[in-house]
């Protein structure tokens, strides 16, 4: 393979994916643009391995609901009318009937101070055939509180539209770092310049000067100059500190002990 292609499918295949996953952020977070605060509602995220979802009661009536963060809810029920039980990320039974109070979402966002998840287009609502019932998760930050949330039913509006709040240390906003800073940026379009650089005299060198080897290289001999400055370089260095004197006395001590052998042996004939 040409050197010249090597390089190109270099950059494919690990420089422009990795910008691309950079630039992607993940589900189920939200940012203050303003301040860069940021929190993390992933660790509310129930899962099959879980097994269970948050139970929120309504006492006043009757209502037990069953809400997951940022993913469907975990049930047994095989289906809801009128919606895909699939994306339902909020439900209640009324009796032998059981209802979706919005679909799931990971779009989490702040409105003023306050951190809120929707959940939208659930079961129609009562003696209306437009619109559908809604979920609204207003999350307070409560740092003390880790492993199991306080949850609390606010309200409900004409059955339609319903309202909680959530009590959590992962509602607490944290400051977010940069992924790279000034200095690091600047490197990298220096880094990308000098690397297309690279790609542009490759091409032209190999398609029309006909080049190959090494001498497609921009300023190839600047290679060589660094390679021969580096090997005087070492040169020197053994020679200041005595190692090829080192060696040298050793060759030297191993040719006078061949020379008492031969003179062992000449006197050993004459005898």
């Amino acid at each position: 393979m040409d050197l010249s292609k090597t390089i190109l499918y270099f950059i494919i295949f690990m420089i422009i994916p990795g910008i691309a996953m950079n630039d992607t952020n993940s589900s189920c977070t939200a940012v203050k643009s303003k301040t860069n605060e940021h929190v993390d509602l992933q660790k509310l995220k129930r899962t099959e391995k879980d097994g269970y979802n948050w139970d929120v009661r309504d006492d006043d009536n009757n209502i037990d609901f069953s809400i997951n963060i940022c993913a469907p809810v975990i049930t047994n029920i095989t289906s809801i009318e009128g919606v895909d039980l699939k994306r339902v990320g909020a439900m209640y039974a009324d009796g032998n009937e059981t209802f979706s109070i919005g679909e799931t979402s990971s779009n989490i966002y702040f409105q003023g101070d306050k951190l809120v998840l929707q959940y939208k287009n659930g079961s129609l609502c009562p003696g209306n055939t437009t619109f559908r019932k809604s979920t609204t998760i207003s999350f307070i930050c409560n740092p003390r509180i880790h492993d199991k949330p306080l949850i609390f039913f606010v309200a409900e509006a004409d059955k339609c539209a319903y309202f909680f709040e959530w009590h959590t240390a992962y509602a607490c906003t944290r400051t977010k770092e940069h992924l790279f800073g000034p200095g690091t940026i600047f490197g990298i379009i220096l880094l990308i310049t000098f690397i297309v650089y690279c790609i542009g005299s490759c091409i032209y060198k190999n398609t029309v000067i006909y080049a190959t080897g090494w001498k497609q290289i921009p300023h190839h001999g600047i290679l060589f100059t660094i390679k021969d400055t580096i090997s005087t370089l070492f040169t020197s260095l053994c020679s200041k500190f005595g190692i090829f004197g080192f060696l040298q006395s050793d060759y030297s001590y191993i040719g006078d002990i061949d020379e008492e052998n031969r003179l062992i042996d000449d006197v050993f004939l004459n005898n």
